[in-house]
């Protein structure tokens, strides 16, 4: 019976595990060149499958490359110790210290039984076996490139279609790396067929694949939402979605991209109370006078969404062809402006005005 394919994936945090030179890790846990000019090398951590007799599928390299010389080498032993300079050592430790020159890693790992291959991400490694393995990268530019790292996926046993073949079929070479092109472009497939139900689960979804859910779903998005945000609005598909065009999920969607509840005032609230005139001319000029309008109250907070994009928001999120107004609140306004007690009010006491002392604005009084 043919044993299953297995991996073990080197990314994110896993990735940060190995050994970097020169080589830092960016927001999304990524690798980058500390020194785009400069070699930079990146050898994993020692991986023990647990087997003594473990053969090895295929090594795939995820990330661009374009401008540098890539040379991948995989290295497999059956001891984690090795001899250097006529001693014994600890080969994982010798490797994993950031003090040793990435050149002299890799002459260790190529005096084991390995893999090599210069710019090639994709690597067939049947010929390879061995309990313990690692893998070394290196990357030479030819001048200043910014080039990445996103991880390497290992696959282990060796597995090949060969077997599907009659006996004579399966004793040659070329043969097996011939049908290992194939195999490869089959077993990607499989396994993204695989992988559907996660990429059909907004928590686990990666983040480029976030949008084309949301799509599925109906959402609008058009560069609204962080990818955080976007979660959030499909875990509460019944507030966001099914609520749209009513004030609640207005003001849902609006505190979860501006991170602050919003005041929102609609027409109804204050038209029937009896007013004068004159202060019904003045709410008509602050909340909009035009039947059923609303007006969005928001404070001045670091970090808001640009106007425009929370302009489209409020429109996307209302009822069609309701007008509104978007008025962001300044501390200290006017009396007869956007000036609230519990908001944007301020006490404070006037400092004396000088001549000398420039514009005599803010709180500043004469005499």
């Amino acid at each position: 019976m043919t044993e299953p394919l297995k991996a073990v994936n080197f990314y994110k945090r896993d990735l940060l595990r190995g050994c970097p030179h020169n080589l830092k890790a960016d927001g999304e846990l990524f690798l980058h060149p500390a020194e785009t000019a400069n070699p930079a090398a990146y050898v994993t951590r020692m991986f023990d499958t647990r087997d003594p007799d473990c053969t090895f599928n295929r090594l795939t390299v995820d990330g661009e490359f374009e401008g540098v010389r890539l040379e991948v080498v995989v290295a497999a032993a059956d001891t984690p110790d090795a001899v250097v300079d006529d001693r014994d050592a600890d080969l994982s430790e010798l490797l994993a210290d950031p003090g040793v020159d990435p050149a002299r890693k890799r002459e260790l790992l190529c005096a084991l039984r390995h893999v090599r291959a210069v710019d090639c991400t994709d690597l067939l490694l049947h010929s390879l076996t061995g309990r313990y393995v690692w893998i070394y990268a290196g990357a030479y530019p030819a001048g200043e490139c910014d080039w990445t790292l996103r991880g390497l996926r290992l696959e282990f046993p060796r597995v090949s279609f060969t077997g599907y073949f009659p006996e004579i079929y399966r004793q040659d070479d070329f043969f097996d790396r011939y049908i290992a092109v194939f195999q490869s472009l089959y077993l990607d497939l499989e396994r993204r067929a695989d992988e559907l139900p996660h990429r059909l689960d907004y928590e686990t979804v990666p983040d480029e694949g976030l949008l084309e859910l949301a799509d599925w779903l109906g959402l609008c998005c058009d560069g609204l939402f962080t990818p955080a945000q976007l979660r959030t609005i499909i875990s509460g598909l019944d507030l966001y979605q099914g609520m749209k065009g009513t004030r609640a999920a207005l003001e849902a969607v609006l505190e979860l991209v501006c991170g602050v509840p919003p005041r929102i005032v609609e027409r109804f609230q204050w038209e029937r109370i009896p007013l004068p005139p004159a202060r019904r001319a003045l709410y008509g000029r602050l909340y909009g006078g035009d039947s059923g309008s609303f007006c969005v109250l928001l404070p001045p907070l670091p970090g808001f969404p640009e106007p425009g994009r929370l302009e489209r928001l409020i429109r996307l999120y209302s009822p069609i062809g309701t007008p509104h107004r978007l008025v962001f609140l300044n501390p200290c306004s006017r009396a007869d402006d956007h000036c609230y007690l519990d908001g944007t009010g301020v006490l404070a006491t006037p400092g004396e005005a000088a001549a000398n002392a420039g514009t005599l604005d803010g709180f500043i009084a004469l005499g």
